[in-house]
């Protein structure tokens, strides 16, 4: 989780540092989280397995058209698997979300 967040991170910094705020190039690499070996056992509950494709969808979406929008999607995704399973990062994750104007 520490990784998808530096990304998103990184990838907002970079689009604010360029004086045009363009999305244009900028992709997300995609975690397979249902392949991935949780720190915590409990958190692979029903609620993350079935949110677990959308976050998917979401990168697959914003890697297709990059955009304020389809970034903010992949915010979405995280917070909201984050509510069913781990809520203590939901302010960090606010944190990420696009201006809609950028």
């Amino acid at each position: 989780m520490v990784a998808m967040d530096g990304q998103l991170q990184q990838t907002l910094q970079a689009v604010m540092e360029d004086p045009s705020h363009s999305w244009e190039g900028q992709t997300l690499v995609s975690h397979a989280l249902l392949g991935l070996e949780p720190t915590d056992a409990s958190m692979v509950n029903e609620h993350f397995q079935s949110h677990a494709p959308l976050y998917q969808l979401a990168i697959d979406q914003f890697n297709d058209q990059p955009s304020a929008s389809h970034f903010n999607a992949v915010v979405t995704a995280c917070e909201n698997c984050h509510l069913g399973t781990c809520p203590g990062p939901l302010e960090r994750i606010a944190k990420r979300r696009a201006e809609s104007s950028h």
